[in-house]
């Protein structure tokens, strides 16, 4: 038997301490999804004003990216004008972003660049709604459809995006 005096005893019972304390940080900061949008957030940023949206990502550790004003933005093809604002995690997550395509009298368009997990987690959040799934060149595209919104989960082969938008008012706009 070995034995051991009281000195490295206590020594021994702080390295292991700290290994301990540090393996279980490092497993919470894995776990971690406090940098991922939740289902009612996007869909509350779809209709809210861009001071509000700033405010919010503000405080959520979201930084401002870039901003650019009455921008041409092509959607199946046709121009509709908006101002575009992105942020990015301030969190360091690779991947992470958010662009609101904002116009005046408008319902704003929410597009969330996003990783795996929370892409998951956030498709499971809409599962109870009925879904529409279409599969193009490199492109798995997931829809659902609440209250008058449009939800479109957007798998790439290196990239995930959910586009949140008023689908009856962005016809109308294409048809102008």
């Amino acid at each position: 038997m070995i034995e051991i005096d009281s000195q490295r005893k206590k020594v021994l019972k702080n390295l292991i301490s700290s290994c301990l304390f540090a393996l279980i940080t490092l497993s919470v900061k894995a776990q971690d999804n406090s940098g991922c949008l939740t289902k009612r957030q996007l869909k509350k940023m779809q209709s809210s004003s861009l001071s509000d949206i700033q405010s919010f990502l503000k405080g959520e550790d979201w930084s401002l990216d870039r901003a650019s004003t009455n921008k041409s933005f092509s959607y199946f093809d046709d121009l509709i004008n908006y101002d575009v604002v992105s942020w990015k995690n301030s969190r360091n997550y690779y991947g992470v972003g958010l662009t609101l395509y904002n116009a005046s009298g408008k319902p704003n368009i929410v597009v969330y660049q996003t990783n795996s997990d929370c892409f998951n987690k956030l498709m499971t959040a809409f599962k109870s709604t009925k879904s529409k799934t279409s599969v193009s060149e490199g492109l798995l595209l997931t829809t659902f459809v609440e209250s008058g919104l449009t939800i479109e989960f957007r798998e790439y082969s290196n990239d995930n995006y959910i586009y949140v938008y008023n689908s009856s008012a962005l016809a109308r706009e294409l048809k102008n």
